[in-house]
């Protein structure tokens, strides 16, 4: 009986590395190869494998959190916090020997091996060798490098204002969202820092769809207090219509949500692509904290937005006009 027990033991605890170490091992082999052979495309992502990804995440959240998780079925815990959920989360991600710790160590092992067998083969090591190599070690330590800077935003959750926090919970929301989308066509977190101490964060993400496309981003205002201030644009397109939705929260005025619906039309200025929107926009409420002013919540906006990109540079922005009619209140 002693020696079934082990037997079982073993099988638990193989079964456990086969849903974790090994779906991320063999979701990251093919990316790891074509990284090291400087062969890397998006193209090359499969739904396959990020399936397996998503799976060793949910297997290391459950394992780490299974007395929870059974006090919870059984109705002798409260349900955590969002706060803790995201911690909790992040945690699964972070920890030592954990999920980026394991695709890191594969984006790191192909590359490595292969110079060895070479080395013991005798056989040449060409240029694009140890480029790949290179290269694969260069992604794996910006891993490690997000992994902390992960690690150091869940030690601070605890410090956000309170007044803050749900438009934090819907940016952790999209951001989940892009990185777990499919076919992702670009996203990238822009950082920017002026002279009177304050760090801007931006985070951006755009799909394509088949006749349309979705983009969103969100502003981050980072000051010795924390963050003080967040404002996030959605759009959607499809076949020349668009909705889009505006709101925000800051610690020194009212951000008030804003909804938009109207038409969209791209167009080619030279080596620009360009696009113009024409919208209805409907303001929710906004008024002045004395409500001596009121704007009409009717009104109407333009909105214009070029891109360019060349080889070792791209030029991007919008530009909105919108009208407000304002009358005082008696």
């Amino acid at each position: 009986m002693k020696l079934l027990k082990k037997i079982k033991t073993d099988f638990n605890i193989n079964l456990f590395f086969t849903a974790t170490f090994g779906f991320i091992i063999d979701a990251m082999l093919p990316t790891a190869i074509n990284l090291s052979n400087l062969t890397f495309t998006l193209s090359t992502i499969t739904f396959l494998p990020i399936c397996f990804l998503m799976a060793a995440f949910i297997v290391v959240f459950v394992s780490n959190n299974k007395q929870s998780i059974k006090d919870l079925l059984k109705n002798k815990r409260k349900f955590p916090k969002f706060d803790r959920i995201i911690y909790k989360l992040g945690k699964t991600l972070t920890a030592p020997g954990s999920t980026i710790d394991v695709i890191a160590y594969t984006i790191i092992f192909v590359p490595t091996i292969n110079v060895i067998k070479l080395l013991i083969l005798t056989n040449p090591i060409t240029i694009s060798i140890i480029l790949g190599l290179l290269v694969c070690y260069l992604i794996a330590g910006a891993m490690f490098v997000i992994k902390h800077l992960i690690d150091f935003v869940l030690e601070k959750i605890p410090q956000i204002n309170l007044k803050l926090k749900p438009v934090l919970r819907i940016f952790i929301i999209l951001i989940l969202f892009s990185l777990t989308a499919v076919k992702v066509n670009g996203q990238n977190i822009q950082y920017q820092y002026n002279s009177q101490g304050n760090h801007f964060v931006t985070f951006e993400h755009l799909k394509f769809q088949k006749h349309g496309k979705f983009f969103y981003f969100s502003d981050f205002t980072l000051t010795e207090k924390g963050n003080t201030s967040s404002y996030t644009e959605i759009f959607q397109y499809y076949r020349g219509f668009t909705i889009q939705y505006n709101f925000g929260i800051s610690e020194a005025q009212v951000i008030n949500p804003v909804y938009l619906v109207g038409v969209s039309k791209d167009f080619t200025i030279e080596k620009f692509n360009c696009s113009i929107d024409l919208l209805y926009r409907y303001t929710n409420s906004f008024s002045d904290e004395n409500n001596l002013v009121k704007n009409s919540p009717h009104n109407y906006q333009l909105s214009l937005g070029y891109n360019r990109e060349g080889d070792k540079f791209q030029i991007n922005g919008f530009v909105d006009y919108w009208n407000l009619n304002s009358f005082i209140l008696n």
